[in-house]
């Protein structure tokens, strides 16, 4: 697609009242608007075309437009550059901006008389691509590739295997018979039921889908399995179904023209008096088959079922009443899988240990089916000592192999029923190393840079997060000397626009002025990279996207004011101290990322007024300082578009007209959804009262709050009236009532607690509004106990401080409620030994039973002034209601604390 969906909207921008343009030359733009239109939308159609089945033409044709547009944004982009510095003038003598207008007014005209001369280019460019078009009729070869493609659907293969050539079965298949049974309590008996499978590409959804039709078809009146894929045909699809059902009567349905109404009306009374049982593998998209599935396939209350495949988690929740998720093998099974691909020779070693290859190959394919027996079939067959090699330069674009054809053909389906842009997006993966940890935000952030992203209505960054590379115009190294690429006779690269690089070294540095164009420059890991490297960054007048993270960068030049374009600035390091104040001449600056640890809150932040995400560092230990901090959350509240601010506090301290002041701002921040101030270990003691004032409520979209650095002495107010799903704080001292007040956050599913308190909510129920949500809580130096009451059967829930009178007893309970924290899958508690060594010990930390979605536990056994013995076992105690729980949560331990005969404990004892 190239950047043909960018240049039209930048077009339209020419012809705003700013850049004045001729009333000639406003229409030739609406002339190439219509033009680059009509080329868009043929090329959307092209690449809808998986590239391996279109016409050679076609692929040359693609080519030259994609390589056009390129060429035409960079003009455009360049003339809107020329007009930003001709209208950025410093205020200096009368006579200085006299002459400095003057020259600007001279540089408007000169740059519109070039745009003219491009635009005209362009249209010449633009009528060689349409004449091309035309002259090779593209239109109707790929019209021909559209309508003729057609190949072995890949998925055949499951349908005809023996099922003692599965690996793994037999769980999956229990399950899913189970959800189809009556038992599965999700439809009332007799009803006709419907369970969906979900899962990846790859991870077998047909082979289970077809391993219980085939089991469980012969207690039904009538049985059908029929395949869709990403286009069906809406009518041969309704002709197969009725020919799985009744192959004589229905033998020769595909000969006759019937419509899709006639074909609903045959399956209805067919289906009306039976048992049906029928499979339809690999749904795509709800839109027609709801209306079928309720049309067609009727209720007959003779209990019908249905099974249906999908890749798609939403079609899956719509079409079905109960959804099976497919979970990848086992580390067993995957074993078992790939040994059962390789001969028993070949995957030993000459000591009888499995080889180092073979785990190499199972870590990489995480428990994929598919993966696993794509990756085998390019070693079987070649010599054992040249696996490794093979698998270290994996490539599936060998067309010779059957195995990685076909599961070509299976990845491509989920590729190509991405939206185009998506596509895009995805493809910039490549500029990462191989198992390299992406960060979210980072990549979003570089999308925005290249242009990936569009919008006005919803910030750029929103719609990147729910959108969540082509090289040769992108250049990316890993772990290289840049000598291996560049050298002294290397060549002007304009067409470049993104150069990323991860920790390469430099002997000589490349000249920025090599990439005229460049959108993005990376420089993460890059130990060598320093100030003095940056000589030329005011050239790069294109610029969107700079990235120093890790480097020994420790100043910019000030010459970062002539980037009038760049929009994320990622300084996340621990050299630059003081952010040069050019940086607030940015105009369109979105996000600014600075080292957490030394990186100065700038008292001129106010002046980024398009800043989206902002982190920095505070201290207050001069004056000059904490004047500077002073400044700077003052005019914080200026940033009325940020929506992400992060500030490290290093003050023991504010003081309350600074603490005022951020108040004051964050009040003002009516966008902001995640603000976090923190600190590396100690608390900054916060002043309750001022969050507490009359009138001061969180902004509206406030999602994540984290203070857990923040100390307050009690709960302020505002937390009460928030909408958080999380929520992090530091309290000394939780009563009742704020622990009512937590314990009632509606969208609460996130919760770190730092405390030293005893307290107690009675009647602790999801039903009472209670934690309804919780799916992480962490409580630090307080011990979480719950507890039934044998004569009203409800459930009390303790906060201990360990150093109260223990507001609880011994914990039996015969009957477990089910709404006690429902959702709550990670719990991290303090652990008091004394408080199981007076209770009901033998039993183990019986608190657990009751959170019945539990999946992880950690643990942190307190042993200040407690006994050695004691400690170990309170840690037993919690293993063994790991062990009886039914969920069998993983469990990490870690002991800390001075015990009673002053042994100093900080140890981690078991982790899962």
């Amino acid at each position: 697609m190239g950047t043909i969906g960018s240049l039209v909207p930048k077009l339209f921008q020419l012809l705003g009242h700013e850049y004045k343009l001729q009333t000639g030359l406003k229409k030739e733009v609406h002339v190439l608007t219509e033009k680059l239109e009509s080329i868009h939308a043929f090329l959307h159609t092209v690449s809808d075309v998986p590239w391996d089945q279109l016409d050679e033409q076609v692929k040359v044709w693609a080519g030259e437009a994609r390589e056009a547009s390129y060429d035409m944004e960079d003009v455009i982009d360049s003339f809107f550059v020329r007009c930003v510095e001709s209208q950025e003038l410093p205020n200096t003598g009368r006579l200085q901006n006299a002459l400095k207008k003057l020259f600007s007014l001279f540089s408007m005209v000169k740059a519109r008389r070039d745009i003219g001369g491009a635009i005209e280019d362009i249209k010449n460019r633009l009528q060689d691509v349409a004449d091309k078009r035309a002259m090779y009729r593209i239109d109707d070869i790929v019209e021909n590739s559209t309508a003729t493609r057609s190949a072995v659907d890949p998925r055949l293969r499951a349908m005809y295997k023996e099922v003692a050539d599965f690996v793994g079965i037999d769980k999956p298949r229990d399950d899913l018979i189970f959800k189809l049974s009556c038992q599965s309590n999700y439809v009332a008996r007799g009803k006709k039921k419907i369970v969906a499978i979900v899962g990846i590409g790859g991870l077998g959804k047909t082979t289970l889908a077809k391993t219980v039709y085939d089991k469980i078809r012969v207690d039904f009146d009538c049985d059908a399995f029929v395949m869709l894929g990403r286009n069906p045909n809406l009518t041969k699809v309704l002709m197969d179904i009725l020919y799985e059902l009744d192959k004589k009567k229905y033998a020769d349905i595909h000969a006759k023209n019937r419509d899709q109404r006639q074909l609903i009306d045959n399956l209805r009374e067919f289906l009306g008096n039976k048992r049906y049982f029928i499979v339809i593998d690999d749904i795509w998209e709800n839109r027609q088959w709801e209306e079928v599935i309720q049309l067609a396939l009727v209720e007959n209350n003779l209990g019908s079922r249905l099974i249906i495949t999908t890749r798609n988690c939403e079609v899956a929740t719509t079409l079905g009443d109960d959804v099976y998720r497919m979970e990848p093998l086992s580390d067993d099974n995957s074993k078992k899988l790939l040994y059962t691909r390789i001969r028993r020779d070949d995957w030993r070693c000459p000591d009888n240990q499995p080889d180092e290859i073979l785990k190499k190959i199972l870590k990489k394919c995480d428990g994929v089916p598919l993966a696993i027996i794509t990756i085998v079939s390019l070693l079987v067959g070649k010599p054992r000592e040249r696996w490794p090699d093979l698998f270290t330069s994996l490539c599936f674009g060998l067309k010779d192999d059957k195995q990685v054809e076909n599961t070509m053909k299976m990845l491509s389906y989920s590729y190509y029923d991405m939206p185009a842009h998506l596509r895009t997006c995805l493809l910039y993966l490549s500029v990462f190393p191989e198992d390299y940890t992406i960060d979210k935000e980072s990549l979003i952030w570089k999308w925005i840079a290249e242009g990936f992203i569009k919008g006005k209505k919803q910030g750029l960054f929103e719609l990147g997060r729910n959108t969540l590379m082509i090289l040769a115009r992108r250049i990316a190294q890993y772990n290289n000397f840049m000598e291996d690429t560049f050298n002294d006779n290397a060549v002007r690269m304009p067409q470049v626009r993104s150069f990323i690089s991860y920790s390469c070294a430099f002997n000589k540095w490349i000249p920025l002025l090599s990439f005229s164009r460049l959108r993005v420059l990376e420089m993460e890991g890059c130990k060598n990279v320093r100030s003095s490297h940056l000589v030329h960054l005011g050239n790069l007048l294109h610029l969107r996207y700079l990235g120093m993270e890790n480097t020994q960068v420790d100043e910019l030049p000030n010459e970062i004011e002539a980037l009038k374009h760049l929009q994320i600035l990622n300084l996340a390091m621990p050299r630059i101290r003081h952010l040069t104040p050019s940086i607030s001449r940015l105009p369109q600056l979105l996000c600014l990322i600075g080292d957490l640890s030394s990186t100065l809150a700038p008292s001129w932040v106010g002046k980024l007024t398009s800043l989206e995400e902002l982190q920095v560092a505070m201290r207050c230990s001069s004056y000059n300082r904490q004047d500077q901090a002073s400044g700077f959350l003052t005019e914080l509240s200026c940033l009325s578009e940020l929506r992400v601010c992060r500030i490290r506090m290093h003050v023991e301290l504010l003081g309350d007209v600074m603490e005022r002041d951020l108040v004051s701002s964050i009040r003002n921040l009516q966008k902001l959804q995640h603000l976090e101030l923190g600190r590396n270990w100690n608390f900054t003691e916060a002043h309750t009262a001022i969050w507490g004032e009359a009138g001061f409520v969180l902004p509206r979209h406030l999602r994540i709050l984290d203070l857990e650095k923040f100390r307050f002495s009690s709960l302020p107010s505002c937390i009460s009236a928030a909408c958080l799903p999380s929520l992090s704080m530091c309290v000394t001292a939780v009563d009742q009532k704020g622990l009512e007040f937590l314990a009632r956050l509606p969208e609460l599913q996130y919760l770190v607690l730092t405390t030293w308190t005893t307290a107690t909510l009675s009647n602790f129920s999801a039903g009472n509004g209670y934690f309804q949500k919780l799916r992480f809580c962490q409580i630090y130096d307080s011990m979480i106990q719950l507890q039934w009451k044998e004569e009203d059967s409800s459930v009390s829930f303790h906060l201990w401080d360990g150093l109260d009178a223990m507001p609880f007893g011994k914990n039996n309970c015969s009957v477990l409620p089910s709404d006690v924290m429902p959702n709550l899958e990670e719990l991290e508690c303090t652990i008091f030994p004394q408080g199981l060594k007076d209770c009901n010990r033998a039993s183990g930390y019986n608190s657990l039973q009751y959170l019945l979605s539990l999946r992880k536990v950690r643990a942190r056994i307190s042993c200040h002034g407690a006994h050695l013995g004691n400690a170990f076992a309170a840690e037993q105690a919690v293993k063994k209601a790991t062990e009886v729980h039914p969920n069998r949560p993983t469990l990490d331990v870690y002991r800390w604390g001075v015990t009673s005969d002053d042994s100093v404990i900080f140890q981690i004892v078991n982790k899962n």
